[in-house]
C-alpha cells in the first residue's frame, strides 16, 4: 500500500508570485564596477615620466661633465697640431736588425748535436690539408709548437697535426689536457 503524501505539490496554489528565472551573474572586479577607479593613477604615471626624462638628460650630459673634471685633473690639453709622429721618418731612414735563427722551430733529427726528444703529441688527424693548416694555425696561436704532416694510408692521404716535441712525458700530458679542452682526441706518439 502506498502511503499518502503529506503535501500535494501538484495542486498547490502559489501563495506569492514567482519571479522569472534569471541567469546567475558573474562577479565583476571592484575596479570594473566602479568606473571612477582605474588601474593606474595619473600622479604616479606623471612622476614616472618626469623621473625617466631626468634620467635620460643626466645620462646624455654626464659624459661632458666628467670630461671637464678629467681634463682639469690631467692639466691643459695641448694643441693637436703640436703632436707629431716621427716613426715614418725613423722607419724610412733606419734599419731593423733581426736574427732569423732566433725564431726557427727545432724539429727532431734536424740538429745532430742534440738528442731527439722522446714525446710528440698528435693533436688530430684529418683528410683535408686546408683543415690541417687551419688547426695548426690555431694551435700556434695558443702558443704550442704545432705542424702538419702528410701520411699516406690505405684509405688515401691523411694530414696529422703534430705538437711538440717534448723531452718529458709530463709536459706532453699537459699539452694533451689542453688539447682535450679544445675538443680534440690527442695521443702521444
Amino acid at each position: 500500500m502506498i502511503a499518502p503524501m503529506s503535501r500535494d505539490y501538484a495542486s498547490r496554489t502559489a501563495s506569492r508570485p514567482r519571479r522569472p528565472a534569471t541567469r546567475a551573474r558573474k562577479s565583476k572586479s571592484k575596479s570594473a564596477s566602479n568606473p571612477d577607479r582605474s588601474i593606474w593613477s595619473a600622479p604616479s604615471f606623471s612622476a614616472g615620466v618626469i623621473f625617466g626624462a631626468a634620467l635620460v638628460l643626466l645620462l646624455s650630459y654626464a659624459p661632458s661633465v666628467f670630461e671637464d673634471t678629467v681634463a682639469v685633473a690631467r692639466g691643459p690639453v695641448t694643441d693637436p697640431e703640436a703632436i707629431t709622429f716621427e716613426f715614418e721618418e725613423i722607419l724610412e731612414n733606419g734599419t731593423v736588425e733581426v736574427d732569423p735563427n732566433a725564431y726557427e722551430a727545432q724539429f727532431p733529427g734536424e740538429n745532430p748535436d742534440e738528442p731527439a726528444p722522446e714525446y710528440q703529441v698528435q693533436a688530430i688527424s684529418v683528410k683535408s690539408a686546408a683543415e690541417a693548416t687551419r688547426i695548426t694555425r690555431e694551435l700556434i696561436a695558443m702558443g704550442l709548437p704545432a705542424r702538419s704532416e702528410r701520411a699516406e694510408l690505405s684509405s688515401g692521404p691523411w694530414y696529422r697535426v703534430m705538437v711538440g716535441p717534448y723531452n718529458s712525458k709530463r709536459k706532453a700530458e699537459q699539452v694533451i689536457n689542453r688539447l682535450k679542452e679544445q675538443n680534440m682526441a690527442p695521443e702521444i706518439r
